[in-house]
């Protein structure tokens, strides 16, 4: 059977990039089993993450958790810039 590839491109600013690679590059670990591996990585003007899966199943639930916690990093951020200022 073939393997399924995602490629999940976010476009973010460079502090945005930074901030979530570092939170996101430790999470990689539980993107990587048996049926799944991920790499994380980023240009000039992107985040981009690269998965490839044993099947369409496992590659939707890893690109599903990566932009989940995308979202929470992210998030995240945008609560503790308006509380500091």
């Amino acid at each position: 059977m073939a393997r399924v590839r995602i490629l999940v491109n976010v476009g973010a600013a460079s502090e945005e990039r930074r901030i979530a690679l570092a939170a996101l590059k430790p999470e990689l670990a539980s993107l990587n089993t048996r049926r799944t591996s991920a790499n994380l990585s980023q240009d000039e003007n992107n985040l981009r993450l690269e998965i490839m899966a044993d099947d369409i199943v496992a590659a939707r639930a890893a690109a599903n958790s990566f932009i989940r916690l995308l979202d929470i990093a992210l998030g995240a951020r945008e609560v503790v810039s308006s509380v500091v200022g």
